[in-house]
């Protein structure tokens, strides 16, 4: 699949809305008693997500080789999976390794059948047209066409076939439960059926950005940074919601979790003056009485994200504010706010507690009262800048 640079969110839509036309235009010829079986095949799964409304990303999970025997019975599997770890493919021969389309997704059984050329023979796939949790959909071949999850957090399934009745693609919409953002996991399967015409050979790419790859780009954006940050288990937001800014290098979540506390995740990308890029990845809760932590600063070299410990600088609460360092019971949280625009990170008092201090009263019984709110009254002031430099790419407190 060959996926064209997006210029704006309508392309990107009407990208997808070909793609989905493509899907249920498919329709598969009936098989004729000359139908050919399939001598081996090809076999690639991969996700396709957008964000941003023009950033489309395809993501390589793996791809498998199958070679099967005069009766169909599979001869040899070579599987080769993908991450960020192993962007050429980490391969494995050994069978247990195998996992066709659906990859035991919707039942306790595994597929047994190599061919699948009777999916509906299936335990899970049989003559019911719904169970509580999916509706199924078969054409006049028996084949399943589709299974659709009857409730919006579920996924759905969607089946293509050739004219000799072997599948050759599976599309799941894999839905986000806290947002309105759908990833979709699409498995491919070229098949060979004459022995003088091999398949092509594999030319894996493990992730690319509306069709370039990733790791080849010369000038990435916060969204390219954010799928790699993702994929490297570096940055953890809740769901796939939030807001990115491209042209200022702004990513920001708010999620409310199960509402003990609204968390905002965030991350900045600031370039040095010689064009090196530096990620800010961030993150402060509603809770009044936590501190939230020091922003994480990485730099992404040769493929690997690289900690950059020495670009901010240390943070005594007092002297950023203009006052006294505080003792254990004067501390009162404070937190950062990376930008989404300019170079300075603000390091600011916790809005709760300049509340709190406002009211004379202690209705609530904070632990410490007196002791913040003491505190609090000497400093210059409840908030500070801290500064990126493009010249030496540290941070300096302004």
């Amino acid at each position: 699949m060959t996926y064209l640079p997006f210029k704006n969110s309508m392309q990107a839509k009407n990208y997808l809305f070909v793609l989905g036309a493509f899907f249920f235009l498919n329709i598969p010829y009936s098989q004729g008693q000359d139908a050919a079986l399939p001598l081996s095949w090809q076999q690639t799964t991969f996700l396709v997500d957008t964000f941003a409304g023009s950033q489309v990303y395809r993501q390589l999970i793996n791809t498998t080789r199958v070679s099967l025997a005069d009766n169909g019975a599979i001869q040899s599997v070579v599987q080769r999976d993908f991450s960020i770890n192993q962007p050429k493919g980490l391969s494995s021969e050994d069978p247990d390794f195998y996992y066709p389309a659906l990859n035991n997704r919707f039942s306790e059984k595994d597929e047994t059948n190599p061919q699948l050329i009777k999916m509906a023979s299936e335990e899970f796939f049989n003559e019911k047209r719904s169970t509580a949790d999916y509706a199924f959909e078969y054409d006049k071949n028996g084949n399943v066409r589709s299974i659709i999850g009857l409730e919006y957090w579920l996924p759905k399934m969607y089946f293509y076939y050739d004219k000799n009745n072997q599948w050759t693609k599976v599309v799941k919409h894999i839905p986000e439960e806290r947002s309105d953002h759908i990833t979709y996991e699409i498995t491919e399967r070229k098949i060979q059926y004459d022995k003088n015409k091999p398949l092509p050979a594999f030319a894996p790419v493990l992730l690319t950005s509306n069709g370039e790859d990733i790791f080849q780009k010369s000038r990435k954006n916060i969204v390219d940074y954010y799928v790699l940050a993702k994929l490297s288990a570096i940055f953890h937001p809740e769901n796939e919601g939030g807001t990115f800014d491209l042209r200022n290098g702004f990513y920001q979540n708010t999620d409310e979790g199960t509402g003990a506390e609204v968390i905002t995740k965030q991350m900045a990308l600031f370039r040095t003056a010689a064009g090196q890029a530096i990620l800010a990845f961030n993150e402060f809760g509603s809770d009044p009485w936590r501190d939230a932590e020091v922003p994480r600063f990485y730099g992404f070299e040769n493929g690997q994200w690289v900690k950059k410990s020495d670009v901010f600088p240390e943070i005594d609460k007092g002297k950023v504010l203009g006052g006294p360092t505080p003792s254990e019971e004067e501390q009162v949280p404070a937190h950062f706010l990376l930008p989404q625009r300019g170079l300075a990170i603000q390091f600011v008092i916790h809005q709760n507690w300049l509340n709190i201090c406002k009211n004379p009263s202690n209705e609530y019984n904070y632990q410490n009262k007196e002791e913040k709110c003491s505190w609090l009254k000497r400093l210059d002031r409840t908030q500070a800048n801290i500064v990126f430099d493009k010249g030496s790419g540290r941070f300096r407190v302004e």
